[in-house]
């Protein structure tokens, strides 16, 4: 390793860090689901990365609730890539996989799963020590290359109207995952007025897990602001669990 620090150095500087894991499906999934219902919505992955979670409809989901007689398991959906999550909730989490009708990513610099440099680069990103993470993020990237999604390279807060006005009609979804808490206080304020301009002329969820000052775990906020969305839920920062929040 020491001998190769110069090439390791140069190698990461010239990159940034842009992870893209999967197991943040596994919160977004009942919470798209609810707000579907049996309705196909458009998805838009503000931050997306590569563009992974846009393919959350294509993932198998095992959500297991440990009990005093027992353990409580959902199974959802099917596919390669396998999601574990432990729902720290009453009741199933979602009663089917919602359908999507279109999906975007943008992000001021888009990963492209088809060039294997930069799928590898995401590889590089996931610790070492997990493994698992590792083979799920490449049945991930497999799923991804064979799906149609939009990824457009940009400011959100300066695209996202442009990209609804040139979708068809329908219900729209539009989510970020521990993306956004690195954006300037003026990003969060464009991206409120125009997600709440948006919600004038279609039906809109902004769906948001970000870490917060003071909190030890990231949380999930709905509503046209996420600093002043009501709380969804708190969930492990990689969707290892997730504990739905009740009125």
């Amino acid at each position: 390793m020491l001998e190769r620090a110069d090439l390791l150095v140069a190698e990461a500087t010239a990159r940034r860090t842009q992870t893209n894991e999967t197991g943040r499906a596994a919160v977004l999934l009942p919470f798209v689901a609810a707000f579907a219902r049996d309705e196909p919505v458009h998805a838009i992955d503000l931050g997306a990365s590569a563009g992974l979670n846009l393919c959350l409809d294509r993932f198998a989901y095992r959500y297991v609730t440990p009990g005093p007689d027992g353990v409580r398991e959902t199974r959802l959906g099917a596919g390669p890539v396998d999601m574990v999550c432990e729902w720290r909730g009453d009741g199933p989490p979602a009663g089917a996989i919602p359908m999507i009708a279109s999906r975007t990513g943008i992000d001021l610099h888009p990963v492209d799963v088809t060039d294997a440099d930069q799928a590898a680069w995401l590889e590089a990103l996931v610790w070492p020590e997990h493994a698992h993470r590792r083979e799920r993020l490449r049945a991930a990237i497999d799923v991804r290359r064979g799906m149609d999604v939009a990824m457009i390279a940009g400011d959100a807060a300066a695209l996202l109207a442009e990209v609804e006005a040139g979708l068809p009609a329908g219900p729209l979804v539009i989510w970020h995952t521990v993306a956004l808490y690195q954006a300037p206080a003026e990003v969060h304020t464009e991206l409120d007025v125009v997600i709440a301009d948006l919600s004038r002329r279609r039906r809109v969820l902004r769906l948001g897990m970000e870490p917060v000052v003071g909190m030890p775990d990231t949380q999930v906020r709905v509503g046209p602001s996420f600093d002043r969305g009501r709380l969804a839920a708190t969930a492990h920062a990689h969707g290892r669990w997730v504990a739905p929040a009740y009125p």
